[in-house]
């Protein structure tokens, strides 16, 4: 992910994505499961100079925003890597968090290769919006996730 987070499109190395004329409040990472979904798992040390290489990235592109590092459910060398990273990184905005296993349907909710479709998806969101309203200062809004 690292190699291609600049990308606009996933498959294509052009264009770039343009971080010109717009800052989010907040960034939101959810990278891991698929690093570990089959093998060989990357090495350690492989793995936290990744991530490392993506938050210098978005620090130099939109300065000292808040970042959320969402971690796979279940505990996991993805889980622990991103946690221990996190723990370690000295940085007041960057925040950790994993969604609760469970949270989707496996039968229902997951969509191409595994990945959670729209009803997933809203099922993820609602379960990190108390958070996200926590780090941010957003109220909570009494109304569904679209």
């Amino acid at each position: 992910m690292k190699d291609r987070m600049m990308q606009t499109f996933d498959m294509y190395p052009q264009p770039q994505w343009s971080f010109i004329g717009y800052t989010p409040d907040l960034v939101v990472i959810n990278l891991g499961s698929n690093d570990f979904s089959t093998k060989p798992h990357p090495l350690k040390e492989e793995f936290m100079a990744a991530y490392d290489i993506i938050i210098k990235n978005i620090r130099t592109k939109y300065g000292n925003i808040p970042v959320l590092c969402v971690a796979p459910p279940l505990r996991g060398m993805a889980f622990e890597y991103i946690k221990e990273y996190c723990d370690n990184a000295n940085d007041p905005k960057l925040f950790f968090t994993a969604y609760l296993a469970g949270v989707h349907n496996r039968d229902s909710d997951l969509g191409s290769v595994g990945h959670p479709n729209y009803n997933g998806q809203r099922k993820i969101a609602q379960n990190l919006i108390p958070y996200i309203s926590t780090i941010t200062g957003w109220p909570l809004e009494n109304k569904p996730v679209k």
